[in-house]
């Protein structure tokens, strides 16, 4: 068994060990991976003459047990684990090597190094038998030597021829050996000498090998075979002291890259130096440590353990100690093996280079035909090379064309917003199983137009007739560089020349081949019956090519030699003037005539526009409809129609048409007019007690209020076209646009007044010198406001009256005293504002008028009632006092103060059970009469309002 061990105070323990090892009895050991035989010892002395075996032997296994029981209660439980493992491989290992020595004991000699390791598996482990072919017993001895080990994952299998010649003081021996490295296929032949006598063993060995470079199991990037090389080794044994040996030992082998100690260590023409030391106990077991030196300041330390077995020696002799100086003699080794280096020293190199290379990338355009070439780094040709191109390579249009270390390539089609990067791969293999790969990047680039052109015919373009009007030219190149040459007598896919916007009568010629010029230029020409829109463009398009402008637009492309009729034709759709009420309609014709002066008919004229001269209708006031698409009718002529909902004075209507060849042609209509349709107006009220007060009533509700009083403020209100509110007419302090003026009827101009700064209109009062304290009464009766607006910019004029019907007046004071109202009243007490005398009871008419009162000035808020013409009162009650007439007579049943409950909008209703004097309860004058006050017997605090009896 070989083990190694580095570090220098083990070996020196080891060596003085090995010294030692006499004194002890011996006993084999297993250790580690490298197991070390547990063999019997046969204790024995050096000195067999003073020496008694049975007794050694006895001393000696007591000692051993003594010893064993000592480690066994001074070990761990780990450790004990770890020896009964130990002791378990030995007893494995010496059973092997005894028996299978025994096996061999009937042929010759044998040599056995068994480990077992922890795992189950032989490693470090040798064989060798030499068998005897001839032996005269004298002076000639002919013999075969096998051998088998596995080291390093290698079986090698060794086979020997050899001679000895024996004379009385020295042997002299040849031999020759084949050895073979079954597992790396490594081959070398050995030739050795050998000088033999009595304590002193010579040998020299050369080797030579067989096989040549190959791939080695150290990777797929090396190579290997055996080294050349020489070895020489003496053994040397003091005859006083036979169980004791030496030995040295030179060996040297060449290469670069040679694996002398170990396969991961590799100098270059390494050499070592060999000392060692063995002792043998018995003549079956030999055991030693070697001291290895070599260049480069490599060291290595070597423990042995052998078994040697001599075919034909009893057994009893090869296991006495007696029997070891026989064999350091010329004739008891004369069956020993030969020494030499079983194991095969091997050379490495790395295997030359073997690479594959492409360029980083290459690009091109659609359908473009490309050869690429793989660089190939290699001692030998490649076993083959493997192209693979993205699967969207091939679904694109690409094609794939291998031809061994090259590649054809048909590009695919340039997809817009698409993929147009690929990845090609090389993967090239070599005949000694390396692999190499290599990727390249392919580009598709767009086709682009580097020049474009758009030229006239010589005819020029001729409406009528449709010739060729103009020659349309695009050189083709491809990528982002314009500099990129031209792409000459190319045939491209799916071209497509075409106008936006579409026109059905112009004409589009070109080469469906799609094969450009020696110049590289696509070419179509352009024609048209018709004139085309002035924004119209030309564009290309293909394969590979996104939509491309090529000119246009601006009216840079027309056909366009056409011209007005010398006259605006114009008519309306009744009597002058037209009403300006949306539906009366002002008729406005041109007609268009071509180069001949014929009127073309339904087509469309480009370069048209129609206005309404200064801008009138900016703010779309009127409305002017213009032919859709500037397509004239039947009889080539241009219509556009105009309508307006407000008043208009000398409207201008304008055709312009911009002609290429006759340059811009204006045509104007004759002054036209619309009258104003007077419109109703609403109104909104206001209150100057009550801000938060507003109502509104619509046009359609004139003659609105029919009760005024002195705080009411009245505004005219107007909704005007697309217009979804109604908005008060009033005028605008802020820069409008609108002079607004307003008027009143001469007939009853004296019933209202307007202010025309702020559009407020009010009802004046007059004084009535029959009412008493001079109380003012409101005019009553009709008044017409009428607001005149008139737009500055546009001039569209327009008219909004209201018409007023004042049926009731009343009056308000804001600030009354504490009425304190008795039954029946008490005419000292009572608001001398509003009466004279003393009031008595309400009648019909007053309760009428109240309730138009409520009707028009009450909220609909439940939140905020109130009557919109003053606020509620300060106090707790939710009554407003009112005094029912203005004008009394004594003992008149026509007053009586009312009571206005302001949450509910609505005069609090009489108790049934009050009994009104001198009247019926089932009056039939008073059987709906739900206003009829109750009789009231208690202090309220409230406004006051007078509303005089019809």
């Amino acid at each position: 068994m070989d083990s190694y061990i580095n570090h220098k105070s083990i070996r020196f323990s080891v060596l003085l060990y090995s010294l030692l090892l006499p004194m002890t009895p011996m006993n084999a050991f297993s250790a580690g991976e490298k197991s070390l035989e547990d063999k019997a010892a046969k204790g024995t002395w050096l000195n067999p003459a003073t020496a008694n075996p049975e007794e050694n032997d006895k001393a000696g296994v007591v000692t051993q047990n003594i010893q064993q029981v000592s480690n066994v209660l001074s070990s761990s439980p780990a450790q004990l684990a770890e020896q009964a493992k130990s002791y378990a491989l030995g007893k494995i290992n010496n059973t092997i090597a005894t028996e299978t020595q025994q096996w061999l004991s009937r042929y010759g000699t044998a040599r056995i190094n068994f480990s077992l390791d922890r795992k189950g598996k032989l490693d470090n482990s040798a064989v060798d038998l030499l068998l005897p072919l001839y032996d005269n017993k004298t002076d000639w001895l002919l013999f075969t030597q096998l051998g088998y080990r596995h080291k390093d994952s290698r079986h090698t299998l060794n086979l020997g021829l050899g001679g000895r010649y024996f004379t009385p003081g020295w042997m002299y021996g040849i031999n020759t050996f084949f050895d073979n490295d079954v597992t790396g296929k490594n081959k070398r032949l050995g030739v050795g000498g050998e000088a033999w006598t009595d304590y002193v063993k010579l040998s020299a060995n050369t080797y030579w090998r067989v096989t040549k470079w190959h791939q080695s199991l150290k990777g797929k990037e090396y190579e290997e075979r055996p080294a050349n090389g020489f070895d020489l080794s003496g053994e040397f044994y003091l005859p006083a002291y036979p169980n004791l040996g030496g030995k040295l030992a030179y060996e040297q082998y060449y290469g670069d890259n040679v694996a002398l100690f170990n396969r991961d260590t590799q100098q270059k023409n390494p050499s070592l130096a060999r000392i060692g030391l063995n002792y043998t106990p018995i003549p079956l077991v030999t055991m030693g440590v070697d001291y290895k030196y070599g260049s480069g300041g490599k060291s290595e330390t070597l423990f042995q353990a052998n078994l040697n077995y001599r075919f034909g020696t009893p057994f009893d002799v090869q296991i006495s100690p007696s029997s070891v100086a026989s064999l350091r003699t010329l004739a008891g080794s004369r069956y020993d093996l030969v020494e030499r280096n079983n194991n095969i020293v091997l050379e490495y190199r790395k295997k030359p280079e073997f690479n594959i290379t492409l360029p980083n990338f290459v690009s091109g355009y659609s359908a473009q035909q490309l050869n690429t070439v793989a660089k190939i780094i290699a001692a030998k040709p490649v076993k083959q090379i493997d192209w693979q191109a993205d699967p969207q390579f091939i679904q694109n249009g690409g094609v794939i064309i291998p031809r061994e270390n090259q590649i054809d390539l048909v590009l695919p089609t340039y997809t817009p917003n698409g993929v147009n990067d690929y990845t090609l791969m090389a993967r090239a293999d070599s005949h000694d199983g390396r692999q190499r790969a290599a990727q390249m990047k392919i580009i598709v680039e767009p086709f682009i137009v580097k020049e474009k052109s758009i030229e006239k015919t010589a005819e020029g373009p001729l409406v009528t007739n449709g010739q060729s009007a103009y020659d349309l030219a695009a050189t083709i190149t491809y990528g982002l560089n314009k500099n990129n040459k031209s792409l000459a007598n190319h045939s491209f896919s799916n071209v497509e020349w075409y106008l936006k916007p579409e026109n059905k009568e112009a004409i589009l010629t070109w080469d469906k081949s799609g094969k450009s010029g020696t110049k590289g230029q696509l070419t179509a020409t352009l024609a048209s019956k018709t004139p085309l829109d002035k924004n119209t463009k030309i564009y290309l398009k293909m394969d590979g090519m996104e939509e491309t402008l090529i000119g246009g637009g601006g009216g840079t492309i027309n056909f366009d030699n056409v011209k007005f009729d010398k006259k605006m034709h114009q008519q309306a759709s009744g009597s002058l003037p037209l009403k300006g009420n949306g539906q009366d309609t002002y008729t406005f014709k041109v007609k268009v005539l071509n180069a001949q002066n014929e009127p073309i008919k339904t087509q469309f004229i480009p370069g048209v526009t129609w206005k309404i001269k200064d801008n009138k209708d900016a703010k779309e006031q009127m409305k002017l409809v213009t032919p859709e698409n500037s397509m004239t009718d039947g009889e080539g002529y241009l219509v556009a129609k105009l309508t307006s909902q407000y008043g208009f004075d000398d409207i201008i209507v304008e055709a312009t048409l911009n002609s290429s060849t006759d340059g811009v042609q204006t045509l104007s209509s004759e002054p036209v007019k619309f009258e104003v349709i007077p419109q109703f107006a609403g109104i909104l009220l206001k209150s100057a007690t009550v801000p938060d007060f507003s109502k509104e009533f619509s046009a359609q509700e004139q003659e609105r209020p029919r009760n005024v009083h002195d705080k009411l403020e009245v505004y005219l209100t107007r909704k005007q076209p697309n217009q979804a509110t109604t908005s008060p007419i009033t005028p605008d302090t802020g820069g409008s646009s609108e002079h607004i003026h307003f008027s009143i009827g001469k007939e009853n101009a004296a019933n209202a007044t307007v202010d025309q700064k702020t559009g407020k209109i009010t009802f004046p009062p007059s004084p009535d010198v029959n009412a008493p304290d001079n109380i003012y009464n409101y005019q009553s009766g009709k008044a017409n406001v009428t607001a005149h607006i008139t737009d500055r910019t546009t001039g569209a004029k327009a008219t909004y009256t209201y018409n007023f019907n004042i049926k009731q007046t009343f009056h308000y004071f804001p600030k009354p005293s504490k009425v304190p109202f008795q039954k029946m009243g008490d005419p000292s007490t009572s608001p001398t504002a509003c009466h004279g005398q003393s009031g008595t009871w309400a009648s019909t008419p007053v309760s009428s008028a109240l309730r138009d009162l409520v009707d028009e000035y009450g909220s609909t808020d439940p939140k905020n009632s109130n009557l919109g013409i003053f606020h509620n009162p300060s106090g707790s009650s939710e009554y407003i006092l009112m005094f029912a007439s203005l004008d009394q007579n004594p003992n008149s049943p026509m007053a009586m103060f009312l009571l206005y409950n302001y949450k509910t909008n609505s005069v609090k209703p009489r108790d049934p059970s009050d009994k009104i004097p001198g009247h019926n309860p089932n009056d039939s004058e008073r059987e709906n009469d739900l206003n009829t006050p109750p009789y009231i017997d208690t202090n309220l605090i409230g406004n006051v309002l007078c509303i005089p009896s019809r």
